[in-house]
């Protein structure tokens, strides 16, 4: 959903190495920069200048290789960071 927030659950250094074996590469490099666990997908789309269908299309194809994880913006009260256990 455009209110999903994705969370990073692997090292960036990781996920720009696997991002490159998927035919959204480009789109993946301007997203990528935005994944910080606080912007939602249609901000994410906002600020990187790609299309919101090209943003999810990305970060689904990035959890598909389980280097992302999706989180409901409007689950207000809840506070989320990313540990090893991951």
């Amino acid at each position: 959903r455009d209110s999903d927030v994705p969370v990073l659950v692997a090292p960036p250094e990781r996920v720009a190495t696997l991002a490159s074996r998927v035919h959204f590469e480009l789109t993946v490099a301007r997203v990528l920069p935005f994944v910080d666990g606080v912007q939602h997908v249609h901000r994410i789309a906002t600020l990187s200048g790609v299309s919101v269908q090209r943003v999810k299309t990305a970060l689904l194809a990035l959890a598909a290789f389980d280097l992302v994880h999706f989180v409901d913006l409007f689950t207000f009260g809840n506070v989320y960071l990313a540990d090893s256990g991951l």
